[in-house]
């Protein structure tokens, strides 16, 4: 193959290896701006990731507090429950009470103060005073009557406090009632504020972790894209490695042939220097340059020709 061919020959590969090459930067520029949005994409995702973590430990902590309030609602809803029953029955009992007292009232006819003078005056008039017979029986009877209807207000007197007492246990449990009612209505909203909270942050994190599952969908799907592009630029980087092997030789005998060409051109050259020497002309500072080079000019042999 004689130079232009070479020459042709090299220059079409080269032209090949450049033409492979821009298309390598073009895969480049491609895949980096890809990558540009995978890189993106991870970030969103990871954030995201990062949030939900935040996001799920302040939901327990909200989750456990409320647990810890409705722990102290259910407490407080037993004993409201156990108050419940004994008001019932402290009502019961004063009901029940109320019908004897009324009853021993009825049968007493007056209170117990009045009774007792009916009953000291019955009695002075009996031990202190002439009276007839008939009136003195009829006094005598009339004082056990007196006396049992004394006895009858003396247990309602008795029945009546025990009403008045029982009343008072009752406005008291009442009044626990209501400071427990109270303590289980704030505690409901303290609750309810812990459940939103709590159900706030979950809902956070479903849209969370619907965009970092879109991210990473994403994700894969630019890798997915990108890897065939990475393979491609492997392929052609290997092709454009054989194509340098398969150029170099003719490079190697392009140099040769350009060598071989400079070394006739050189010996061309020695032999004019030579001639001119030998003809004594005038030798220029190349011929000169090219004589010394090939031993051809000895000084002290040609010290007298100097000039």
């Amino acid at each position: 193959m004689n130079e232009k061919e070479l020459k042709e020959k090299i220059n079409a590969l080269r032209h090949e290896i450049d033409r492979k090459d821009k298309e390598i930067k073009r895969l480049y520029k491609e895949i980096n701006f890809h990558k540009a949005e995978a890189d993106r994409l991870r970030v969103e995702r990871d954030e995201s990731t990062d949030k939900i973590k935040k996001l799920n430990t302040e939901a327990k902590e909200f989750i456990k507090k409320r647990d810890s309030v409705n722990n102290e609602i259910s407490e407080f809803k037993k004993r409201r429950t156990i108050l419940l029953t004994e008001i019932k029955s402290l009502r019961s009992n004063m009901r029940d009470t109320k019908v004897q007292r009324d009853e021993l009232n009825r049968i007493a006819g007056g209170t117990s103060e009045r009774l007792q003078i009916s009953y000291e005056n019955g009695l002075d008039t009996l031990l202190n005073k002439d009276i007839p017979l008939q009136d003195e029986i009829r006094i005598f009877e009339n004082l056990f009557e007196i006396k049992d209807r004394f006895i009858a207000a003396k247990k309602a007197n008795t029945m009546h406090k025990d009403v008045s007492e029982t009343y008072g246990g009752i406005k008291d449990v009442n009044k626990e009632l209501d400071d427990i009612h109270d303590k289980i209505q704030n505690l409901a909203q303290e609750s309810q504020n812990n459940h939103e909270n709590a159900m706030k942050r979950y809902k956070e994190i479903d849209e969370l972790r619907k965009h970092s599952d879109e991210c990473h969908k994403g994700l894969l799907e630019k890798y997915d894209y990108m890897n065939p592009l990475r393979d491609n630029v492997t392929s052609i980087k290997k092709e454009i490695k054989e194509i340098q092997e398969k150029v170099a030789p003719f490079i190697t005998e392009l140099e040769k042939i350009r060598s071989d060409r400079e070394e006739r051109k050189k010996e061309e050259s020695v032999i004019e220097a030579k001639e001119k020497l030998q003809s004594k002309k005038r030798l220029s500072m190349e011929d000169f340059r090219i004589l010394l080079e090939r031993n051809e000019i000895k000084f002290e042999e040609n010290a007298g020709n100097s000039g």
